[in-house]
Protein backbone atom coordinates (compact mmCIF):
# COMPACT_ATOMS: atom_id res chain seq x y z
CA UNK A 1 0.00 0.00 0.00
CA UNK A 2 1.84 2.80 -1.08
CA UNK A 3 1.86 6.88 -0.49
CA UNK A 4 0.88 9.14 -2.57
CA UNK A 5 3.73 12.15 -4.09
CA UNK A 6 1.95 14.82 -1.56
CA UNK A 7 2.49 12.67 1.57
CA UNK A 8 4.66 12.36 4.24
CA UNK A 9 5.68 9.48 5.66
CA UNK A 10 7.62 10.24 9.21
CA UNK A 11 9.84 8.23 11.59
CA UNK A 12 9.44 8.10 15.23
CA UNK A 13 12.48 6.86 17.12
CA UNK A 14 11.87 5.47 20.01
CA UNK A 15 14.82 3.85 21.94
CA UNK A 16 16.50 3.30 25.07
CA UNK A 17 19.72 3.80 23.50
CA UNK A 18 22.69 6.56 25.00
CA UNK A 19 23.28 7.08 29.01
CA UNK A 20 23.44 10.56 30.18
CA UNK A 21 23.40 13.36 27.54
CA UNK A 22 26.33 15.96 27.19
CA UNK A 23 25.85 18.81 25.03
CA UNK A 24 28.41 20.15 22.56
CA UNK A 25 28.72 23.86 24.25
CA UNK A 26 31.82 23.03 26.24
CA UNK A 27 34.71 25.33 27.08
CA UNK A 28 37.50 25.30 24.78
CA UNK A 29 40.43 22.78 25.59
CA UNK A 30 43.81 24.42 27.11
CA UNK A 31 44.75 26.24 24.12
CA UNK A 32 48.11 23.92 23.42
CA UNK A 33 47.96 20.63 21.73
CA UNK A 34 51.03 18.70 23.00
CA UNK A 35 52.90 15.27 20.55
CA UNK A 36 55.71 13.65 22.24
CA UNK A 37 58.72 14.32 19.96
CA UNK A 38 59.81 17.13 17.66
CA UNK A 39 60.10 14.81 15.24
CA UNK A 40 58.14 11.75 14.71
CA UNK A 41 57.63 8.85 12.77
CA UNK A 42 54.14 7.70 10.75
CA UNK A 43 54.09 4.43 9.55
CA UNK A 44 51.96 4.78 6.41
CA UNK A 45 52.34 1.11 5.01
CA UNK A 46 52.03 -1.65 7.81
CA UNK A 47 51.39 -4.95 7.37
CA UNK A 48 47.76 -6.07 7.12
CA UNK A 49 45.36 -9.08 6.27
CA UNK A 50 42.68 -9.26 4.33
CA UNK A 51 39.98 -6.90 7.01
CA UNK A 52 42.53 -4.22 6.96
CA UNK A 53 43.71 -4.75 10.73
CA UNK A 54 47.41 -4.91 11.98
CA UNK A 55 46.80 -8.17 13.30
CA UNK A 56 50.20 -9.16 11.76
CA UNK A 57 52.00 -6.32 12.90
CA UNK A 58 53.33 -8.32 16.46
CA UNK A 59 55.08 -11.06 14.07
CA UNK A 60 57.06 -8.27 11.22
CA UNK A 61 57.90 -6.45 14.21
CA UNK A 62 59.41 -9.62 15.87
CA UNK A 63 61.17 -10.90 13.01
CA UNK A 64 62.84 -7.39 12.58
CA UNK A 65 60.88 -6.45 9.39
CA UNK A 66 60.49 -2.59 9.19
CA UNK A 67 57.47 -1.26 7.61
CA UNK A 68 57.95 1.64 5.26
CA UNK A 69 57.66 5.05 6.76
CA UNK A 70 57.29 8.59 6.47
CA UNK A 71 58.32 11.37 8.57
CA UNK A 72 56.33 14.32 9.97
CA UNK A 73 58.11 17.76 11.71
CA UNK A 74 55.59 19.21 14.55
CA UNK A 75 56.36 22.42 16.62
CA UNK A 76 55.71 20.72 19.85
CA UNK A 77 58.42 18.95 22.06
CA UNK A 78 58.68 16.86 25.53
CA UNK A 79 61.61 18.62 26.56
CA UNK A 80 61.03 19.14 30.16
CA UNK A 81 57.99 17.17 30.44
CA UNK A 82 57.25 14.70 32.69
CA UNK A 83 55.05 11.36 31.73
CA UNK A 84 51.91 11.15 33.97
CA UNK A 85 51.83 7.18 33.56
CA UNK A 86 55.50 7.09 35.24
CA UNK A 87 54.49 9.42 38.05
CA UNK A 88 51.53 7.67 39.00
CA UNK A 89 53.42 4.27 38.96
CA UNK A 90 55.76 5.74 40.91
CA UNK A 91 53.65 6.86 43.36
CA UNK A 92 51.58 4.09 43.73
CA UNK A 93 54.75 1.95 43.92
CA UNK A 94 55.55 4.63 47.00
CA UNK A 95 52.35 3.80 48.68
CA UNK A 96 52.48 0.15 48.25
CA UNK A 97 55.84 0.01 49.75
CA UNK A 98 54.73 2.23 52.59
CA UNK A 99 51.71 -0.48 52.96
CA UNK A 100 54.07 -3.12 53.30
CA UNK A 101 53.07 -4.78 50.11
CA UNK A 102 55.04 -5.31 46.83
CA UNK A 103 55.39 -2.28 44.40
CA UNK A 104 52.30 -2.49 42.00
CA UNK A 105 49.94 -5.11 43.67
CA UNK A 106 47.29 -1.99 43.86
CA UNK A 107 47.60 -2.23 40.07
CA UNK A 108 47.77 -5.87 39.49
CA UNK A 109 51.89 -5.41 38.23
CA UNK A 110 53.30 -3.07 35.85
CA UNK A 111 53.18 -5.34 32.47
CA UNK A 112 52.47 -8.52 31.67
CA UNK A 113 55.28 -11.25 32.68
CA UNK A 114 58.52 -11.03 30.42
CA UNK A 115 56.94 -7.89 29.24
CA UNK A 116 58.37 -4.28 30.50
CA UNK A 117 55.66 -1.95 29.35
CA UNK A 118 58.16 0.19 27.71
CA UNK A 119 59.90 0.15 24.41
CA UNK A 120 63.12 1.64 22.82
CA UNK A 121 63.26 1.86 19.47
CA UNK A 122 60.70 2.06 16.42
CA UNK A 123 57.87 0.07 17.38
CA UNK A 124 54.32 1.10 16.74
CA UNK A 125 52.40 3.06 20.11
CA UNK A 126 48.87 3.14 20.42
CA UNK A 127 46.29 4.50 21.88
CA UNK A 128 43.67 2.47 23.54
CA UNK A 129 39.81 3.45 25.45
CA UNK A 130 37.08 2.21 26.92
CA UNK A 131 33.55 2.76 25.51
CA UNK A 132 31.22 3.97 28.19
CA UNK A 133 27.47 4.92 28.41
CA UNK A 134 25.42 4.70 25.41
CA UNK A 135 25.94 4.16 21.51
CA UNK A 136 25.79 7.24 21.28
CA UNK A 137 27.88 8.51 23.55
CA UNK A 138 30.84 5.76 22.43
CA UNK A 139 30.13 7.19 19.15
CA UNK A 140 30.94 10.88 20.41
CA UNK A 141 34.15 9.74 22.41
CA UNK A 142 35.48 7.98 19.22
CA UNK A 143 36.03 11.52 18.09
CA UNK A 144 37.78 12.65 21.11
CA UNK A 145 40.07 9.35 20.54
CA UNK A 146 40.36 10.06 16.69
CA UNK A 147 41.84 13.73 17.83
CA UNK A 148 44.26 12.09 20.52
CA UNK A 149 45.41 9.57 18.42
CA UNK A 150 46.72 12.00 15.40
CA UNK A 151 47.84 14.67 17.87
CA UNK A 152 49.88 12.20 20.01
CA UNK A 153 51.02 10.53 16.64
CA UNK A 154 49.55 7.05 17.79
CA UNK A 155 47.71 4.06 16.23
CA UNK A 156 44.12 4.22 17.25
CA UNK A 157 42.92 0.88 18.97
CA UNK A 158 39.05 1.01 17.50
CA UNK A 159 37.26 -0.81 20.87
CA UNK A 160 33.92 -2.88 20.41
CA UNK A 161 30.43 -1.58 20.30
CA UNK A 162 28.68 -1.84 23.66
CA UNK A 163 25.55 -2.26 24.74
CA UNK A 164 24.26 -2.94 28.39
CA UNK A 165 22.18 -2.23 31.74
CA UNK A 166 20.07 0.30 31.65
CA UNK A 167 20.08 -0.16 27.61
CA UNK A 168 19.71 -3.32 26.96
CA UNK A 169 19.11 -6.28 29.28
CA UNK A 170 22.52 -8.21 29.16
CA UNK A 171 26.12 -7.01 27.76
CA UNK A 172 26.57 -7.52 24.03
CA UNK A 173 29.70 -6.52 22.64
CA UNK A 174 30.03 -6.16 18.24
CA UNK A 175 33.85 -4.93 16.84
CA UNK A 176 33.75 -1.38 15.36
CA UNK A 177 34.19 -3.36 12.14
CA UNK A 178 31.03 -5.40 11.92
CA UNK A 179 28.62 -2.23 11.10
CA UNK A 180 31.30 0.39 10.16
CA UNK A 181 34.15 0.34 7.17
CA UNK A 182 37.16 0.10 9.34
CA UNK A 183 39.59 -0.94 6.29
CA UNK A 184 38.14 1.78 3.94
CA UNK A 185 38.72 4.35 6.97
CA UNK A 186 42.29 2.95 7.28
CA UNK A 187 42.99 3.67 3.72
CA UNK A 188 41.53 6.78 3.79
CA UNK A 189 43.11 8.23 7.18
CA UNK A 190 47.04 6.58 6.29
CA UNK A 191 49.07 7.97 7.79
CA UNK A 192 47.61 11.01 9.43
CA UNK A 193 45.29 8.17 11.76
CA UNK A 194 46.30 4.47 11.57
CA UNK A 195 44.02 1.92 13.01
CA UNK A 196 43.78 -1.34 14.30
CA UNK A 197 40.55 -3.40 16.04
CA UNK A 198 40.35 -4.04 19.63
CA UNK A 199 40.60 -7.94 18.71
CA UNK A 200 43.78 -7.76 16.50
CA UNK A 201 45.45 -5.26 18.96
CA UNK A 202 44.91 -8.12 22.33
CA UNK A 203 46.88 -10.15 19.77
CA UNK A 204 50.00 -8.39 20.02
CA UNK A 205 49.96 -8.80 23.93
CA UNK A 206 51.35 -5.03 25.11
CA UNK A 207 49.98 -4.46 28.28
CA UNK A 208 49.88 -0.69 29.70
CA UNK A 209 52.06 0.30 32.20
CA UNK A 210 48.76 2.17 33.78
CA UNK A 211 45.57 2.54 33.00
CA UNK A 212 44.49 6.62 33.30
CA UNK A 213 41.35 8.17 34.23
CA UNK A 214 40.73 11.63 32.63
CA UNK A 215 38.65 13.56 34.55
CA UNK A 216 35.93 14.04 32.47
CA UNK A 217 32.84 17.16 32.04
CA UNK A 218 29.66 14.42 33.16
CA UNK A 219 27.24 13.89 36.00
CA UNK A 220 24.96 11.43 37.21
CA UNK A 221 27.45 9.22 34.91
CA UNK A 222 29.93 6.82 36.73
CA UNK A 223 33.04 5.21 34.39
CA UNK A 224 32.74 1.59 34.47
CA UNK A 225 35.33 -1.13 34.64
CA UNK A 226 33.37 -3.81 33.44
CA UNK A 227 34.89 -3.90 29.59
CA UNK A 228 38.29 -3.91 30.31
CA UNK A 229 37.82 -6.17 32.64
CA UNK A 230 36.37 -8.61 30.23
CA UNK A 231 39.87 -7.73 28.04
CA UNK A 232 41.88 -8.33 31.17
CA UNK A 233 43.20 -4.78 30.81
CA UNK A 234 41.54 -3.14 34.29
CA UNK A 235 44.39 -4.96 36.23
CA UNK A 236 46.35 -1.94 35.55
CA UNK A 237 44.20 0.47 36.68
CA UNK A 238 46.06 3.53 38.76
CA UNK A 239 44.84 4.05 42.33
CA UNK A 240 44.67 7.97 41.50
CA UNK A 241 41.33 9.21 40.93
CA UNK A 242 40.26 11.16 37.56
CA UNK A 243 43.19 13.40 36.45
CA UNK A 244 42.74 16.54 34.58
CA UNK A 245 44.64 14.85 31.79
CA UNK A 246 45.17 16.63 28.17
CA UNK A 247 46.95 15.44 25.43
CA UNK A 248 49.89 17.96 26.34
CA UNK A 249 49.91 15.75 29.81
CA UNK A 250 51.46 12.66 28.05
CA UNK A 251 54.27 15.03 27.18
CA UNK A 252 57.56 12.50 27.88
CA UNK A 253 55.20 8.84 27.38
CA UNK A 254 57.06 8.11 24.07
CA UNK A 255 58.82 5.96 25.74
CA UNK A 256 55.02 3.68 26.03
CA UNK A 257 54.25 1.47 23.91
CA UNK A 258 50.40 1.90 25.16
CA UNK A 259 48.48 5.08 26.23
CA UNK A 260 45.30 3.48 28.29
CA UNK A 261 42.85 5.68 29.02
CA UNK A 262 39.47 4.35 30.95
CA UNK A 263 36.89 6.85 28.66
CA UNK A 264 37.69 9.20 26.59
CA UNK A 265 33.53 11.03 26.90
CA UNK A 266 33.82 14.89 27.66
CA UNK A 267 37.83 14.48 27.28
CA UNK A 268 39.04 16.94 24.71
CA UNK A 269 35.31 17.10 23.53
CA UNK A 270 35.84 20.71 21.40
CA UNK A 271 33.08 21.91 19.75
CA UNK A 272 32.22 20.26 15.99
CA UNK A 273 34.42 22.70 13.68
CA UNK A 274 34.85 25.62 16.58
CA UNK A 275 38.38 27.25 17.00
CA UNK A 276 41.47 24.24 16.45
CA UNK A 277 43.51 24.13 18.88
CA UNK A 278 46.74 26.11 17.92
CA UNK A 279 49.44 24.40 15.72
CA UNK A 280 47.63 21.29 15.70
CA UNK A 281 47.38 20.62 11.67
CA UNK A 282 47.20 17.45 9.77
CA UNK A 283 48.10 18.14 6.18
CA UNK A 284 48.42 20.86 6.44
CA UNK A 285 44.59 21.63 7.21
CA UNK A 286 42.71 22.94 10.46
CA UNK A 287 43.50 19.96 12.86
CA UNK A 288 39.83 19.94 14.40
CA UNK A 289 38.46 21.03 10.41
CA UNK A 290 40.65 17.36 9.67
CA UNK A 291 38.48 15.68 12.65
CA UNK A 292 35.64 16.95 11.68
CA UNK A 293 35.43 16.64 7.90
CA UNK A 294 37.75 13.74 6.81
CA UNK A 295 38.17 11.28 10.04
CA UNK A 296 34.69 11.31 11.69
CA UNK A 297 33.45 10.49 8.13
CA UNK A 298 35.39 7.96 7.33
CA UNK A 299 35.09 6.13 10.96
CA UNK A 300 31.58 6.30 10.63
CA UNK A 301 31.01 5.53 7.14
CA UNK A 302 29.04 2.32 7.22
CA UNK A 303 29.63 -1.04 5.61
CA UNK A 304 27.88 -1.66 2.04
CA UNK A 305 25.84 -4.03 3.13
CA UNK A 306 24.48 -1.94 6.35
CA UNK A 307 23.75 0.83 3.94
CA UNK A 308 21.82 -1.60 1.66
CA UNK A 309 20.20 -3.06 4.62
CA UNK A 310 19.07 0.73 5.25
CA UNK A 311 17.86 1.42 1.72
CA UNK A 312 15.86 -1.14 1.38
CA UNK A 313 14.11 -0.39 5.34
CA UNK A 314 13.59 3.45 3.97
CA UNK A 315 11.55 2.11 0.64
CA UNK A 316 9.72 -0.35 2.65
CA UNK A 317 8.64 2.82 5.16
CA UNK A 318 8.48 5.17 2.56
CA UNK A 319 5.82 2.92 0.87
CA UNK A 320 3.47 2.23 3.98
CA UNK A 321 5.29 -1.10 4.23
CA UNK A 322 6.65 -0.42 7.23
CA UNK A 323 10.18 -1.86 7.16
CA UNK A 324 8.47 -5.43 6.95
CA UNK A 325 11.25 -6.34 3.99
CA UNK A 326 8.40 -7.32 1.63
CA UNK A 327 9.23 -4.52 -0.68
CA UNK A 328 12.27 -4.92 -3.54
CA UNK A 329 15.79 -3.43 -2.99
CA UNK A 330 16.11 0.09 -3.64
CA UNK A 331 19.39 0.40 -5.67
CA UNK A 332 22.48 2.10 -4.67
CA UNK A 333 24.00 2.53 -1.03
CA UNK A 334 25.54 5.63 -2.01
CA UNK A 335 28.62 6.98 0.45
CA UNK A 336 29.44 8.55 3.37
CA UNK A 337 27.28 7.72 6.94
CA UNK A 338 23.83 8.93 5.42
CA UNK A 339 23.84 6.14 2.64
CA UNK A 340 22.26 6.85 -0.84
CA UNK A 341 20.65 10.16 -1.82
CA UNK A 342 20.36 13.52 0.35
CA UNK A 343 17.28 15.15 2.09
CA UNK A 344 14.50 12.67 1.61
CA UNK A 345 17.22 9.83 1.37
CA UNK A 346 17.55 7.20 -1.66
CA UNK A 347 14.70 4.45 -2.23
CA UNK A 348 11.91 3.52 -3.98
CA UNK A 349 8.17 5.76 -4.28
CA UNK A 350 6.59 6.61 -1.81
CA UNK A 351 6.67 10.50 -0.28
CA UNK A 352 8.84 12.73 1.77
CA UNK A 353 10.55 10.41 5.19
CA UNK A 354 10.21 12.29 8.33
CA UNK A 355 12.19 11.43 11.58
CA UNK A 356 10.01 11.87 14.98
CA UNK A 357 12.21 11.15 17.86
CA UNK A 358 10.48 10.48 20.96
CA UNK A 359 12.77 9.64 23.75
CA UNK A 360 11.73 6.96 26.14
CA UNK A 361 13.79 3.97 28.26
CA UNK A 362 16.23 5.69 30.25
CA UNK A 363 15.47 9.24 30.00
CA UNK A 364 12.60 8.98 32.58
CA UNK A 365 14.90 8.56 35.12
CA UNK A 366 16.90 11.02 33.07
CA UNK A 367 14.60 13.77 32.56
CA UNK A 368 13.38 13.84 35.64
CA UNK A 369 17.05 14.31 37.42
CA UNK A 370 17.49 17.12 34.76
CA UNK A 371 14.46 19.00 35.92
CA UNK A 372 15.72 18.83 39.48
CA UNK A 373 19.20 20.13 38.68
CA UNK A 374 16.98 22.78 36.63
CA UNK A 375 15.02 23.57 40.28
CA UNK A 376 17.94 23.84 42.44
CA UNK A 377 19.60 27.10 41.92
CA UNK A 378 23.48 25.88 40.66
CA UNK A 379 22.55 24.43 37.16
CA UNK A 380 24.35 23.88 34.41
CA UNK A 381 24.64 27.02 31.82
CA UNK A 382 23.58 24.75 28.76
CA UNK A 383 20.82 22.93 30.81
CA UNK A 384 19.05 26.39 31.57
CA UNK A 385 19.42 27.79 27.94
CA UNK A 386 17.80 24.82 27.17
CA UNK A 387 14.72 25.29 28.91
CA UNK A 388 14.80 28.90 28.72
CA UNK A 389 14.09 28.34 24.96
CA UNK A 390 11.26 26.01 26.26
CA UNK A 391 12.93 22.53 24.71
CA UNK A 392 11.89 19.87 26.27
CA UNK A 393 13.11 16.22 27.59
CA UNK A 394 10.15 13.75 27.53
CA UNK A 395 7.71 14.52 25.50
CA UNK A 396 4.38 12.76 26.48
CA UNK A 397 2.08 10.56 24.13
CA UNK A 398 -0.14 13.02 24.48
CA UNK A 399 2.24 15.00 22.62
CA UNK A 400 3.12 12.42 20.14
CA UNK A 401 -0.36 11.88 19.63
CA UNK A 402 -0.74 15.40 18.84
CA UNK A 403 2.45 14.98 16.26
CA UNK A 404 0.19 12.34 14.44
CA UNK A 405 -2.98 14.46 14.55
CA UNK A 406 -1.27 17.16 13.07
CA UNK A 407 -0.85 15.38 9.51
CA UNK A 408 -4.31 16.38 9.04
CA UNK A 409 -5.39 12.66 7.80
CA UNK A 410 -1.63 12.45 5.67
CA UNK A 411 -0.19 8.90 5.99
CA UNK A 412 2.10 8.99 8.99
CA UNK A 413 4.95 6.23 9.20
CA UNK A 414 6.38 6.06 12.73
CA UNK A 415 9.59 4.54 12.88
CA UNK A 416 11.64 3.15 16.23
CA UNK A 417 13.75 0.50 17.77
CA UNK A 418 12.24 -0.50 20.93
CA UNK A 419 8.43 -1.13 21.42
CA UNK A 420 7.54 1.57 23.17
CA UNK A 421 5.06 2.56 20.17
CA UNK A 422 2.32 0.01 21.88
CA UNK A 423 1.27 2.39 23.50
CA UNK A 424 -0.12 4.67 20.41
CA UNK A 425 -0.73 1.80 18.04
CA UNK A 426 -4.15 1.10 19.94
CA UNK A 427 -5.20 5.30 19.66
CA UNK A 428 -3.75 6.66 16.88
CA UNK A 429 -5.28 9.15 14.71
CA UNK A 430 -7.09 7.71 11.46
CA UNK A 431 -5.33 7.79 8.76
CA UNK A 432 -2.05 7.13 10.26
CA UNK A 433 0.93 4.12 10.21
CA UNK A 434 2.84 3.75 13.35
CA UNK A 435 5.74 1.38 11.80
CA UNK A 436 8.66 0.41 14.52
CA UNK A 437 12.30 -1.51 13.62
CA UNK A 438 10.38 -4.55 14.74
CA UNK A 439 8.30 -4.14 11.51
CA UNK A 440 12.25 -4.95 9.95
CA UNK A 441 13.04 -8.05 12.07
CA UNK A 442 13.01 -10.43 9.39
CA UNK A 443 15.63 -7.52 7.75
CA UNK A 444 17.64 -7.23 10.53
CA UNK A 445 18.09 -11.23 11.28
CA UNK A 446 19.12 -11.72 7.81
CA UNK A 447 21.98 -9.33 8.01
CA UNK A 448 22.83 -10.82 11.25
CA UNK A 449 23.07 -13.75 10.13
CA UNK A 450 25.26 -13.12 7.17
CA UNK A 451 27.95 -11.04 8.83
CA UNK A 452 30.95 -12.98 10.00
CA UNK A 453 31.03 -11.74 13.52
CA UNK A 454 27.93 -11.93 15.68
CA UNK A 455 25.56 -9.35 15.66
CA UNK A 456 23.51 -8.32 18.82
CA UNK A 457 20.17 -6.90 18.08
CA UNK A 458 20.81 -4.24 21.14
CA UNK A 459 23.79 -2.94 19.45
CA UNK A 460 22.72 -3.34 15.82
CA UNK A 461 19.15 -1.96 16.33
CA UNK A 462 19.96 1.88 17.27
CA UNK A 463 22.74 1.77 14.74
CA UNK A 464 19.85 0.98 12.04
CA UNK A 465 17.68 3.21 13.62
CA UNK A 466 20.01 6.51 13.27
CA UNK A 467 21.22 5.65 9.69
CA UNK A 468 17.42 5.27 8.80
CA UNK A 469 16.66 8.84 10.82
CA UNK A 470 19.32 10.53 9.10
CA UNK A 471 18.03 10.07 5.70
CA UNK A 472 15.08 11.88 6.39
CA UNK A 473 13.96 15.33 4.85
CA UNK A 474 12.15 16.56 8.25
CA UNK A 475 13.29 15.72 11.47
CA UNK A 476 11.89 16.83 15.16
CA UNK A 477 14.16 15.73 17.72
CA UNK A 478 15.45 15.98 21.17
CA UNK A 479 18.13 18.51 21.80
CA UNK A 480 18.68 16.82 25.20
CA UNK A 481 19.50 13.52 23.36
CA UNK A 482 22.59 12.32 21.91
CA UNK A 483 21.26 10.04 19.95
CA UNK A 484 19.56 13.02 18.42
CA UNK A 485 22.77 14.55 18.21
CA UNK A 486 24.23 11.42 16.15
CA UNK A 487 21.56 11.97 13.77
CA UNK A 488 22.32 15.50 12.78
CA UNK A 489 26.46 14.12 12.87
CA UNK A 490 25.02 11.30 10.22
CA UNK A 491 23.15 13.87 7.99
CA UNK A 492 26.06 16.40 7.99
CA UNK A 493 28.31 14.07 7.18
CA UNK A 494 26.74 13.41 3.99
CA UNK A 495 28.37 16.95 2.68
CA UNK A 496 31.59 16.14 4.39
CA UNK A 497 33.22 19.22 2.23
CA UNK A 498 30.68 21.40 3.63
CA UNK A 499 29.14 20.27 6.71
CA UNK A 500 30.85 17.34 8.16
CA UNK A 501 30.64 15.66 11.32
CA UNK A 502 28.45 18.61 13.87
CA UNK A 503 25.97 18.09 16.94
CA UNK A 504 23.92 20.61 15.48
CA UNK A 505 22.48 22.04 12.63
CA UNK A 506 22.17 25.50 11.89
CA UNK A 507 19.63 26.84 9.50
CA UNK A 508 22.50 27.21 6.60
CA UNK A 509 23.44 23.71 6.68
CA UNK A 510 20.27 22.80 6.79
CA UNK A 511 18.91 25.03 3.61
CA UNK A 512 22.39 23.16 2.04
CA UNK A 513 21.66 19.96 2.84
CA UNK A 514 17.59 19.79 1.96
CA UNK A 515 16.46 19.23 5.30
CA UNK A 516 14.01 20.49 7.96
CA UNK A 517 15.27 20.33 11.93
CA UNK A 518 13.37 21.19 15.04
CA UNK A 519 13.03 19.96 18.32
CA UNK A 520 10.34 19.16 20.98
CA UNK A 521 9.21 22.39 23.00
CA UNK A 522 6.88 22.95 25.39
CA UNK A 523 5.82 26.48 26.87
CA UNK A 524 6.19 25.53 30.45
CA UNK A 525 8.77 22.61 30.85
CA UNK A 526 7.84 22.72 34.89
CA UNK A 527 3.93 23.11 33.91
CA UNK A 528 2.11 20.00 34.08
CA UNK A 529 -0.67 22.24 32.95
CA UNK A 530 1.19 23.17 29.53
CA UNK A 531 2.06 20.20 28.47
CA UNK A 532 0.39 20.29 24.98
CA UNK A 533 1.35 24.44 25.18
CA UNK A 534 3.01 23.77 21.49
CA UNK A 535 2.45 21.27 19.17
CA UNK A 536 3.35 19.85 15.79
CA UNK A 537 2.37 22.08 12.49
CA UNK A 538 2.77 20.49 9.07
CA UNK A 539 3.84 22.66 6.63
CA UNK A 540 3.96 21.72 2.84
CA UNK A 541 5.34 18.84 4.22
CA UNK A 542 7.65 20.06 6.65
CA UNK A 543 7.01 19.58 10.53
CA UNK A 544 7.74 22.73 12.62
CA UNK A 545 6.85 23.33 16.65
CA UNK A 546 4.40 26.36 16.88
CA UNK A 547 2.31 27.91 20.07
CA UNK A 548 -0.93 26.17 20.18
CA UNK A 549 -3.78 28.55 20.18
CA UNK A 550 -5.65 29.25 23.41
CA UNK A 551 -2.65 29.27 25.48
CA UNK A 552 -1.69 31.99 27.54
CA UNK A 553 1.80 32.44 27.17
CA UNK A 554 4.00 32.91 30.35
CA UNK A 555 5.05 36.33 31.81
Amino acid sequence: MGCAARWSCAILALHACGLGVFWWRLAAPPPELATEAAVVSLHDAEPRDADGSLAALGSAQASGDAPTRSRLTLPWTSSGSACEIDRLAAQQASAARAAGGAAGDAGGGFALPGSSGTYSGDGERYLLYSPQFGLSNQLIALRNAAGWASALNRTLVLPHLVAGPPHAAEVSVVPHGSLFDVAAAAAKLRPALRLVEMRSFLGLNLPPARLLLPAARTRFSNVSYAYLDALGLSRWRAAAGPLSLHPSRTRGCGGHRVLALATLFGAFDPKPLGRSPPDWRVGGEEGLRWLDRRAMPALLAPLPSLAQLVDRIVADVRRGGGGSGGGSDSGGSGGGSGGSGSGGGGGGGGGALACVHLRRGDFVDECRRYEEEARSGHARGWLLAHYERGLSCLPSDEEALGAAAAARGERVAYYGSSDEPAALRGSQPAGTQVATLADSAGLLDAFAAASPEPLHRSVLAPVVDQLVCARASALLLNVFSTFSQLLMAHIGMRRPERVGFVRDLSELAQRDLGVHVDFWRRQNPFDPAKLLGVQVAWDAGRLRMVAAPGVVADV
